[in-house]
């Protein structure tokens, strides 16, 4: 819904594109450190990263009860058709 991505930046290369991007939930649900480890260009990883940015908090990972820092990986998928 929140996706602002068009294929016009990306033309002549069909296909899916998978983006992942890494990030840290803190102990209070915050996202914090994104960064892609992907490298596809064409503003799809930046575009990935905006989204994360904007997105709600997060629960975060519980051990034994508490809260915990945690590292998360996020696909985001990209379609680009003819």
């Amino acid at each position: 819904q929140n996706l602002r991505f068009t294929e016009k930046s990306i033309q002549g290369q069909h296909g899916t594109y998978k983006v992942i991007v890494q990030f840290v939930v803190s102990k209070d649900g915050k996202i914090s450190d994104i960064k892609a480890e992907t490298n596809y260009g064409y503003g799809m990883e930046k575009e990935a990263i905006r989204l994360l940015k904007v997105s709600p908090n997060r629960i975060p990972a519980t051990i034994d009860g508490k809260p915990e820092i945690a590292i998360r990986r996020q696909p985001v998928t990209f379609a680009v058709l003819e």
